[in-house]
């Protein structure tokens, strides 16, 4: 739906005409979604997007403005209209579906002044585990006008009997009048008058994506001079992806994303300038044999090595993420729907480079060798079957109370800070493996946290990589690469090597 026609419809002093093709145009929006279940990149951050079309009177920027979350804003002028907003996402996990709601508002003014604003509605993806990935959006939009109009849009959500993917309406039509008022048996269809409808000549892409759509990424002669360097369409894996160059694209794809998270982590954390510069000493640190009965020793070196500082960012309350992970752990309870355990604290931990490379390289060992070996296992050789499990242990610190950005403590019975700075990597864990709880509540240590005053219950939420699992029953482990066994109440995954695990955020609770 062309905004042009409703420039003119608005020279005309037709308000009625003007919101119903404003609603067609939002609707109009959504029609490229069928079959669309992925897409190629995701922006990085501070990547823009320029175009200038002055046959169409066109002209769009947009830019991603924040990682996390992700914030994305646009601008774009036309004959006689402009529109501008920025979005973003809140997202919820059902265990098959993913929730996306919508934040944040767009906005529509044509040059005689009047303004519409709107938020779009909710997005669910289906199957994301099993089955043939779908997407449905629902809800009620709202259409505000600064005139005489207003309009409510309600996307009917597909019934629980009909969780198929459905095809979406391909045009939108209106009727004047209210047709409750008129006598049974009567179909609105037959006074219907078409407002928009979707071009079926066009052809089926990989993306969805419409032959003018595809043109936006092509540099033409002399274009890539004038753009900045932070154009989309100078992005070199966008470039071999085009050419066919799979291998190339995906190489490129991962050193620049792998570029962006060393810049987060060196913005988000504060190094230690002396240790830089050579200041500091190697010091050992030498416990007494009575508290190595309760601190699980390292193996070669200190326990507090150097050029390893994670630091923790605590989530205030109201924070997207902070409802997410509250939202996880409570699920993750015996009993869901009671809400009595007290989240005293939710600490986000911001991991070092030297991590990150390390999980996404053990996770490209597992599907390298699930490709190899367990070509019976798809998920594994997708993903490395990534899951997200919960490590029940204590914490003595509670992330240092006074700062909202504060790094490990160096007290030796904080297991958090110890598990975080070692990366699990402990003399206990070399021995027994690192048992990982679908529950919230277990305690993964055995250690009895009630001897300490200070210790307060606390939970990692880890990423890891679980690989090709078995059965701790089956007693065949040799090339797995997790254990199953069942707890009370709970499901344990036995992981051996601490690369397959990424702490993400821990969970301080009464």
């Amino acid at each position: 739906m062309g905004l042009d026609r409703e420039t003119r419809v608005t020279h005309q002093g037709n308000h009625l005409m003007r919101i119903l093709n404003v609603a067609a145009f939002v609707v109009s929006g959504y029609a490229s979604t069928e079959g669309r279940q992925c897409k190629p990149f995701n922006p990085l951050l501070g990547e823009t997007y320029e175009a200038d079309y002055p046959d169409k009177g066109l002209r769009f920027f947009s830019e991603k403005v924040s990682h996390h979350p992700m914030v994305v804003v646009c601008h774009c002028e036309g004959r006689g209209w402009k529109f501008w907003g920025d979005s973003n996402l809140k997202g919820k996990f059902w265990g098959r579906s993913i929730q996306l709601d919508p934040v944040g508002v767009l906005s529509l003014q044509f040059d005689n002044g009047e303004t519409f604003q709107w938020s779009k509605v909710t997005t669910s993806i289906y199957n994301i585990i099993l089955g043939k990935i779908y997407c449905d959006h629902y809800g009620t939009m709202r259409i505000k006008g600064s005139g005489r109009y207003s309009c409510k849009l309600k996307f009917k959500e597909q019934s629980i009997i009909d969780r198929n993917p459905h095809q979406w309406d391909e045009a939108m039509y209106y009727v004047l009048g209210d047709p409750t008022s008129k006598p049974k048996g009567y179909d609105p269809m037959t006074e219907a008058m078409l407002l928009w409808e979707r071009d079926k000549s066009v052809p089926k892409t990989r993306y969805n994506f419409t032959p003018f759509a595809i043109s936006l990424n092509e540099l033409t002669p002399g274009l890539s001079e004038r753009l900045p360097p932070t154009d989309s369409r100078l992005r070199p894996d966008q470039g071999h992806l085009e050419n066919g160059e799979y291998e190339l694209a995906n190489a490129e794809k991962h050193r620049l994303e792998h570029l962006q998270r060393q810049e987060n982590v060196s913005c988000g954390c504060k190094s230690d300038v002396a240790d830089q510069q050579g200041l500091l000493h190697n010091k050992e640190t030498t416990y007494t044999n009575e508290n190595k009965k309760h601190v699980y020793q390292l193996g070669n070196g200190p326990i507090f090595r150097r050029s390893y500082y994670p630091q923790y960012l605590e989530l205030v309350p109201g924070d997207p993420s902070r409802n997410i992970i509250e939202m996880i752990f409570h699920r993750g309870t015996e009993n869901p729907s009671n809400t009595s355990k007290k989240i005293k604290k939710i600490l986000k931990v911001k991991s070092s480079v030297e991590i990150l490379e390390r999980f996404e390289k053990y996770r490209d060992g597992v599907k390298k060798k699930a490709y190899e070996q367990h070509k019976s296992h798809p998920r594994s050789m997708v993903d490395g079957n990534e899951l997200m499990r919960f490590y029940g242990t204590t914490m003595a610190c509670c992330g240092l109370k006074s700062k909202r950005i504060s790094e490990l403590c160096k007290d030796p019975f904080c297991r958090v800070c110890r598990l975080i700075q070692s990366n699990f990597n402990t003399e206990y864990t070399k021995k027994h493996g690192i048992d990982l709880s679908t529950s919230s509540m277990d305690i993964n240590d055995y250690m009895d946290y009630t001897k300490f005053k200070k210790m307060t219950r606390a939970a990692i939420v880890c990423r890891i990589i679980a690989g090709w699992t078995n059965t701790k029953a089956n007693g065949t482990h040799e090339h797995c690469d997790s254990i199953r066994s069942q707890g009370r109440g709970s499901q344990f995954l036995n992981i051996r090597s601490p690369s397959a695990i990424l702490p993400c955020f821990v969970i301080v609770f009464a």
